[in-house]
């Protein structure tokens, strides 16, 4: 029972890393812009109430709460001079139980803070209390660049939280160590654009200072080509993670659905049987996602045209014992790369949807009558945008069609209760039904704005 649990983990943690790498890449996040991301995925990881992102000063020293304003005015009543400084350093090191990770420069939690021998002198009057506490250090190269501090879960924290957020304090760190990077190199290109526009009165006055500039200039391009080189490295790196995250949620949905298959085969109520298909389909689907950005050069966007091809044959496959002559399947996919975040409910939409049709569209006594009316069982999938930011999916068959006293708004069915959570909830968008010949499902929603 636990593998579900395990690959949701999974999957919530590569999106987490996937949105902190995105940080790595747009150069108009700030500081406190990529602070924020780190503590909005955090949060969700560890169901925590609390986070704080901060920074090591590179001069002071001190350990600066980025994103601490907010909690202040709202939650705690410290003087507000003390506020940002989480955590000075003293001759002995960082005091309190925030200062306990940076000192031995590891990740730890404890579900009984007071029992802490760090925990003295730990929150000072007016802080909130701090019930369940989990912090780990940012650090690069053996240099501490900064905390991530959680606090006061709905639940215990434990092992995998620890080991979680340890892996998103690595990407904080490289994520700032870029910023770093990105300031040196443009205050060098400031410089430089000054320095030229003044370059012909000083040639005759500071010829031996020019000459002096122009090797320091040339050393700092030799650096900043090194620093351009391990920012690749790193970047390479962190794709290659991407891509084993990928291959394990892989794997562990594969595991999962033998699973579930081996259980199947021990079944003979076929309502049972039908319950474990369902499952094992949309299992399959989310795996082949999986699968498919694995092997994609870009994981951001997924080859919809391809998947949809993959993820339907395997449908029909699955099927084939339950009903009498397999129904011609028709796709229309003129959108070839979707995002992640539409891809995966969109995926999920479709596979219900043929679910249905194979399970319910073409019942035996309809297959009669067809035969005898020469009349072939069709389903169809149409995908399409109707404006550049407006989809439309379209998916139909010419089967039996839904009884006419079904409300897909109020019914019990958890296929059609998925369908409507996905296409209204996560994407915002309409459902519209018609069973005037067979059932066809229309679907519309908008691009999400970021």
């Amino acid at each position: 029972m636990e593998c579900p649990i395990n690959a949701r983990c999974e999957l919530r943690l590569a999106s987490a890393i996937t949105r902190i790498t995105r940080s790595l890449l747009n150069r108009n996040l700030t500081f406190y812009d990529i602070s924020k991301i780190v503590k909005e995925e955090c949060l969700i990881l560890t169901e925590s109430k609390h986070c704080i992102v901060s920074i090591i000063d590179k001069h002071t020293k001190e350990n600066l709460g980025i994103n601490m304003a907010n909690m202040m005015d709202k939650e705690c009543e410290i003087a507000r001079e003390t506020r940002n400084k989480m955590s000075p350093k003293g001759p002995q090191g960082y005091n309190s139980l925030w200062g306990h990770s940076l000192n031995t420069k590891e990740g730890f939690y404890t579900n009984s803070p007071q029992s802490h021998p760090a925990f003295k002198k730990c929150a000072p009057q007016g802080h909130i209390p701090i019930e369940r506490y989990l912090s780990v250090p940012a650090v690069s190269k053996e240099r501490l660049i900064g905390q991530i501090s959680l606090a006061n879960s709905v639940r215990d924290y434990n092992d995998h939280d620890l080991k979680m957020i340890t892996q998103l304090a690595t990407m904080y760190s490289i994520a700032i160590e870029h910023r770093h990077i990105e300031k040196q190199q443009q205050e060098l290109q400031d410089h430089m654009f000054i320095y030229a526009d003044h370059l012909e009165e000083l040639v005759q006055e500071r010829t031996k200072e020019l000459s002096a500039a122009n090797e320091q200039l040339t050393l700092e391009i030799q650096r900043r080509q090194l620093v351009e080189q391990e920012i690749t490295e790193a970047l390479r790196d962190k794709t290659m993670l991407l891509k084993e995250i990928h291959h394990r949620v892989k794997n562990n949905l594969q595991i999962i659905s033998s699973l579930l298959s081996l259980q199947a085969e021990t079944i003979t109520d076929r309502k049972l049987l039908g319950i474990f298909q369902d499952s094992l389909n949309r299992i399959r689907s989310m795996a082949l996602i999986h699968e498919h950005l694995y092997r994609s050069t870009d994981m951001s966007r997924l080859d919809f045209s391809e998947y949809i091809e993959d993820v339907t044959r395997d449908i029909l496959l699955s099927y084939g014992n339950y009903y009498s002559g397999a129904p011609k399947l028709t796709l229309n996919i003129t959108v070839d790369y979707l995002d992640t975040d539409i891809a995966i409910p969109c995926g999920l939409v479709i596979c219900e949807l043929v679910s249905n049709s194979m399970k319910y569209a073409f019942v035996p006594s309809d297959y009669n009558e067809r035969i005898r009316n020469n009349k072939t069982g069709e389903i169809s999938i149409s995908f399409s945008r109707t404006t550049e930011d407006t989809f439309e999916l379209i998916v139909s068959d010419n089967g039996v069609g839904l009884p006419q006293d079904v409300d897909y708004k109020d019914t019990k069915s958890l296929g059609l209760m998925l369908v409507r959570d996905l296409i209204t909830r996560k994407l915002k968008g309409s459902v519209e039904i018609d069973i005037t010949h067979g059932t066809t499902f229309k679907m519309l929603w908008s691009r999400p704005k970021h």
